[in-house]
């Protein structure tokens, strides 16, 4: 990848252990990778991620002068695990937080595997992720129970896991431990079922204690923590439904077409959670203003056909 680098110039940057400067360079990189990601996916155990994101992911692991301290929240079949342990410097830690229980999509996706049980995949990602064994620092089980069992210093912290309100008063504890210059990935930013980190991560930009880098394909946002965050529980629970909306409204002003739509039925579903509004009236401003955009109506179905419920995670 360091070839890639040097056409950029001033390689030395990469010295300097995620320097914003250097993230968004990669970012940039990331948005035109053509089959680099493509190429790299087939080395890995099955992933969600696109492959742009691969290829930046990649990127950024490989820059890494240190073994770094990683804390993965969502691991699913150990795609993503298995990305930072083939980028990352020897002797890095990744600490793998997971109930590693199917939803209906994942157990009829995976009912072919030999290894597949009805209740979890975990056997299925033991087994994919078994080369990177002792990089992994597992902490099986209920992300309420499991995220007060480390508390070293994190130098990244991946999120893919936010899509149920019990989570979300969590995410404090390990942004605290995320040292001053380290990156958070939230991969579900633009998906309708995780409005909390909508407004969570516009709250905390308002703050200072987060810089926006900028985001890959479709679902990743790419931070870069400036400053100390409070890391007990309620540190966020103040926030009045008013002014959820008006920090939503400030985020889909920031993007373009589809992701300011993918944004806008995400504010939706947190109007279905807080009510209040006419819901049917904001999905028929939602569809006619994304009218161009199948992956908007998708989530807007989606989110619509869901009111009501309880998300699946």
């Amino acid at each position: 990848m360091w070839t890639l680098l040097k056409k950029t110039g001033r390689r030395d940057e990469a010295r300097s252990l995620f320097t914003a400067r250097f993230v968004r360079r990669l970012l940039k990189l990331a948005q035109r990778s053509g089959p680099v990601g493509a190429n790299i996916r087939e080395a890995l155990p099955p992933s969600m991620l696109s492959d742009g994101e691969i290829f930046f992911l990649d990127l950024l692991l490989s820059a890494a002068d240190r073994p770094v301290r990683i804390a993965e929240l969502g691991c699913y079949l150990g795609g993503t695990t298995g990305l930072f342990a083939r980028a990352a410097p020897k002797g890095t830690k990744i600490e793998v937080y997971d109930l590693f229980e199917h939803n209906g999509a994942s157990a009829r996706r995976l009912k072919a595997d030999p290894l597949f049980d009805p209740k979890s995949f975990f056997e299925i990602w033991r087994r994919n992720t078994a080369p990177y064994a002792d990089a992994i620092d597992l902490a099986r089980g209920d992300l309420r129970e499991t995220a007060s069992l480390r508390s070293e210093p994190l130098d990244i912290l991946y999120v893919d896991i936010v899509k149920h309100r019990s989570l979300v008063n969590l995410m404090p504890r390990f942004y605290d431990r995320l040292a001053t210059g380290g990156i958070l990935l939230h991969q579900d930013y633009f998906h309708w079922q995780s409005p909390w980190l909508v407004y969570q991560m516009e709250h905390l930009l308002e703050e200072g204690r987060f810089e926006l880098l900028g985001d890959v394909g479709f679902n990743m946002t790419v931070y870069r923590k400036s400053g100390p965050c409070p890391a007990h529980p309620d540190y966020l629970d103040g926030i009045s439904a008013e002014r959820k909306l008006a920090l939503f409204d400030a985020a889909i002003a920031r993007y373009g077409h589809s992701k300011s739509g993918m944004l806008a039925v995400s504010r939706l579903r947190l109007v279905q959670e807080i009510g209040g509004a006419d819901q049917a009236r904001l999905a028929a401003e939602i569809a006619e203003t994304y009218e161009q955009s199948p992956r908007v109506l998708r989530y807007l179905r989606a989110c619509v056909d869901s009111a009501g419920q309880d998300n699946v995670w």
